[in-house]
């Protein structure tokens, strides 16, 4: 009888799994890896494109149930409009821009998901809500410098060898971030501010700064 019960147990948590669907978030995340795969967006164009889109379904999301801190949507919550709606019409928006020659799949995927949420004046808020979020990160990584000319040219004499291949999207260096202010902020080492400790059998002793302090060092700390 107990194997019985487990046989039976297991089959109804196998069935309740398989027939369990996704969010919306996690919908329109396969949907946007569908979109960017079919318009050839690929390497940094296409992390920036996967975060405007997360992001400003974020912001829909919190607008309506603020959790969280939005990163830039400003506007009043709108508790009464649906969530669901408002992060499927940002998901929309940020998508057609930022793959025009796949809107008719977009649209597609955007009737599919608005036909599972009930109608009614919550999600035609929802709607309105989303497309403004999206419009407000569609401005805010408007001047971003991401679509900046590759102006990269390497430096080199005659004789000297350089790599054939050059380096991917260089000029990203000094795109906008999203949680960055500047591309060196988090960089470890800075003379200026910092002194280097290394351990040795007769434990730490101060070296001077010098730039193969690691290289000379079997164990470091920076403080």
């Amino acid at each position: 009888m107990s194997r019985i019960t487990s046989t039976l147990t297991a089959l109804v948590l196998l069935l309740s799994v398989t027939s369990a669907r996704a969010d919306v978030i996690t919908d329109w995340n396969t949907n946007a890896l569908d979109v960017l795969k079919a318009a050839n967006v690929l390497g940094n164009p296409w992390s920036r494109a996967m975060a405007m889109m997360h992001v400003a379904m974020a912001d829909a999301v919190f607008s309506v149930q603020p959790r969280y801190k939005r990163f830039a949507a400003t506007a009043p919550p709108a508790p009464s409009a649906s969530a669901e709606a408002a992060a499927v019409a940002a998901a929309r928006q940020i998508l057609i821009q930022l793959g025009p020659a796949q809107k008719s799949k977009i649209d597609e995927l955007y009737a599919d998901s608005l036909s599972r949420i009930p109608d009614g004046p919550g999600k035609n808020d929802g709607v309105t809500l989303g497309e403004q979020v999206a419009s407000i990160i569609q401005a805010d990584r408007a001047g971003d410098l991401a679509n900046a000319p590759d102006t990269y040219r390497p430096i080199t004499t005659p004789g000297v060898w350089v790599p054939t291949q050059p380096p991917l999207f260089p000029h990203y260096a000094n795109a906008k971030g999203w949680g960055v202010t500047k591309a060196d902020q988090f960089r470890v080492l800075q003379a200026r501010k910092q002194r280097c400790f290394c351990w040795s059998g007769r434990g730490r002793f101060p070296i001077s700064w010098r730039g193969d302090c690691l290289r000379r060092c079997r164990f470091s700390q920076l403080l």
